[in-house]
């Protein structure tokens, strides 16, 4: 039992652990206080349950909690513990989190060269295709660094190569943060339009992923750019549209930025009045959620906005309200600004002392942030330098070697070459002996190959010749065939129209016999008539368009005339079934090039089939459209439609599909064989469009007249 006890109590501790974690992690912002004090328990409780993995990532919490107090020895002692932890306990994985958090706590505090050593020992740990989200990390925290320097080529890199793998693995959210990554270095460089397209870049994305926070946020980056281009009305749009969205989600922070940004916006349009509503309308905001940099700023342009219109004392009093929060924010240029306004105020007004005091404070503080500015960039240059020092030791180092591997090279080649001649010579011999002996052999099988192939040929003439003369029986059998037929169809179609006309006079004699049963019969004597003489004819026309006899004659044919008489010869018999023929042609009165007749006779087919495959309650409709040179008559029905095999064999003769006829009516599989011939004997085309349980359109083509 002893082993599960001490089991549950390891668990127990572990999940204790995790619960001070999350306790300071929903005090991290709000009360740093008692967020250090739930992280030191958190820590312990890990310690105490031996989870080396935890402690690390607890303590580099601690690092990031103690490193916004700014108190640099205290986080580096903090981070120090955690990576000695995960050398000694933590995965490869660990350890590349562990390096990577530890260059972000040194990018904090501007010790650049450090974090750029911590990113590069995280990425030696990581295996690219098994850790890539902490390899993305990585790469864009190093980015970030190297825009910190201003070594600006470096970002660029490293942000692409982390946008490659997130496209690669349709990480959508981190694509969108390095959008914005590479249009804040193209800015630095003041190459703005560059910038615009990776911020659009960034909109269209978050656009994609319906994120209307991410898409505000755009909008306010890309119209402060805007702005800066001069494109005012883009710029105030854009401002719009996040702000509907910020006061929509209740975002106050966000409301109080883009009121400030549209007052800036205002006043450089030279529209003093609606600026100044704009700044007051932020400021509300600001000083009620204490967005103490916003009310600064808000501050500070009122005044200078005052100054223009000679309101000193108001002037007066936001300029020192923007010093105060600048001041107690340690936000420099602000401070500087600030005291620079106040000099002219107090020179304006006509006190002299009070101007050179606070112009004095103005240039203290110029001369400072410019002794920064060059620090900065005398350490940028550093940076640069050394970069390139050390590439240029590396590409010599790599030359040298590049000589002594050629060197070493020439004389093993050279060796190798009286090797290679030596072991050549002895192949080339051995080679000519070996052809010899095989040519002599090849060339006895070729004397042989050549007495087979000479046998061979005189089987195939024979075979040939025996060919010839089947095939001239066959052609002879095809026409006695074809002779057949036409004898049999001739011979029984005058017997029909003798049977049919004998069946007139008969229904004539005994049209006195009212009983619905003697009515019936003669009804379907008549149809069963029609029917075989329909199929015979068919089986005519088929014969005639084989054999070429076809008589056409091209004419002006108006198709919508041609779809009215196809309506009312099949109207009645749709209806008996229940169903309904709408023409949607009426009053067309362009012609196409056709033979009248054969265009009827298609339209029948097309039709006759389309009442076929439908059922009671469907509607069969007849339109016409054009191309530029063409005209076209659609037949659509709803029926069960017609699958892809039956599509390949539709206009074949004597095909059977597998959809069958509503009402069981026959079929010998030989209209759109005719209707193909027809069609395409007048220089058209036909064809079939039709989707399972959505029924089928047929479509004539025929070239305008």
């Amino acid at each position: 039992m002893t082993p599960v006890v001490q089991g549950r109590g390891l668990e127990v501790e572990c999940d204790s652990a995790e619960f001070y974690f999350n306790a300071f992690d929903a005090r991290y912002k709000s009360d740093p206080d008692s967020a250090a004090y739930f992280i030191d328990i958190a820590i312990a409780r890990a310690e105490g349950c031996n989870d080396g993995e935890r402690q690390v990532r607890y303590l580099l919490e601690k690092a990031f909690l103690i490193s916004e107090g700014e108190k640099s020895e205290t986080y580096s002692q903090v981070s120090n513990v955690a990576l000695a932890l995960a050398l000694a306990h933590g995965d490869s994985l660990t350890l590349a989190r562990t390096y990577r958090k530890f260059g972000t706590l040194h990018n904090e505090f501007s010790k650049f060269d450090s974090a750029i050593y911590m990113y590069n020992n995280a990425l030696k740990y990581i295996s690219p295709g098994r850790d890539s989200l902490e390899l993305i990390k990585v790469l864009t925290r190093r980015g970030i660094t190297y825009d910190s320097q201003g070594v600006y080529d470096k970002a660029i890199s490293d942000y692409l190569k982390a946008l490659l793998i997130c496209e690669d693995l349709n990480f959508y959210e981190e694509i969108s943060g390095l959008y914005n990554n590479i249009a804040i270095v193209y800015k630095k460089q003041d190459d703005l339009p560059a910038a615009i397209n990776y911020y659009h870049k960034a909109r269209e994305l978050a656009m994609e992923l319906e994120n209307e926070e991410s898409m505000a946020i755009c909008n306010v980056n890309i119209g402060l750019l805007e702005k800066d281009l001069g494109n005012y009305a883009i710029s105030d749009s854009l401002f719009h549209s996040s702000l509907a969205y910020f006061d929509k989600s209740y975002f106050d922070y966000g409301i109080a930025l883009v009121l400030h940004n549209l007052g800036e916006l205002k006043r450089k349009e030279g529209n003093n009045q609606e600026a100044l509503d704009y700044y007051q309308r932020s400021q509300k905001y600001a000083s009620a959620r204490s967005f103490k940099q916003i009310e600064a700023n808000n501050s500070f342009s009122m005044a200078r906005l005052y100054v223009d219109e000679r309101k000193n004392s108001l002037a007066l009093r936001h300029a020192h309200h923007s010093l105060h929060l600048a001041t107690e924010l340690n936000m420099k240029q602000e401070q500087s600004e600030a005291n620079k306004i106040l000099s002219e105020i107090y020179e304006i007004s006509g006190r002299p002392g009070l101007a050179l005091q606070y112009y004095k404070a103005y240039h203290q503080q110029e001369d400072s942030l410019y002794n920064e500015k060059k620090s900065a960039i005398i350490n940028q240059l550093k940076t640069i330098y050394e970069s390139t020092q050390k590439d240029a030791e590396i590409s010599l180092l790599k030359k040298e070697q590049a000589l002594q591997e050629t060197e070493l090279a020439a004389s093993i080649k050279q060796r190798r070459f009286l090797v290679i001649l030596s072991i050549a010579l002895i192949v080339i011999f051995g080679l000519l002996a070996f052809m010899y002996t095989k040519t002599r052999r090849y060339n006895e099988r070729l004397k042989w190959k050549r007495e087979e192939i000479s046998k061979q040929k005189l089987k195939i003439e024979a075979k040939q010749q025996e060919l010839i003369l089947k095939n001239k029986d066959l052609v002879k059998l095809s026409q006695e065939k074809d002779d057949l037929i036409n004898i049999v169809a001739h011979d029984l179609r005058s017997p029909l129209n003798q049977v049919k006309g004998l069946l007139s006079i008969l229904k004539m004699e005994v049209n006195a016999d009212k009983k619905p049963e003697t009515q019936l019969y003669f009804n379907n004597i008549d149809l069963a008539i029609d029917t075989l003489r329909g199929r015979i004819n068919k089986i005519l026309d088929v014969e005639l368009i084989n054999a070429d006899k076809m008589s056409l004659k091209l004419e002006q044919v108006n198709p919508g005339i041609v779809l009215e008489n196809v309506q009312s010869i099949f109207k009645g018999q749709a209806a008996s079934k229940g169903i309904k023929i709408n023409n949607l042609c009426n009053g067309f009165d362009k012609t196409m090039k056709a033979d009248y007749n054969f265009t009827i006779q298609i339209m029948e087919n097309l039709v006759s089939n389309a009442i076929k495959f439908s059922k009671s309650g469907e509607d069969i409709t007849l339109k016409i459209s054009e191309t530029s040179g063409h005209i076209r008559l659609h037949v659509k029905d709803q029926g069960p439609g017609i699958t892809k095999d039956d599509r390949a064999r539709l206009f074949k003769k004597y095909s059977r599909l597998s959809a069958k006829p509503t009402a069981n009516e026959k079929s010998i599989g030989l209209g759109l064989a005719i209707v193909k011939k027809y069609v395409e004997s007048m220089g058209g085309e036909v064809w079939c469009e039709s989707n399972i349980g959505k029924g089928s359109e047929f479509i004539v083509q025929f070239a305008k007249a």
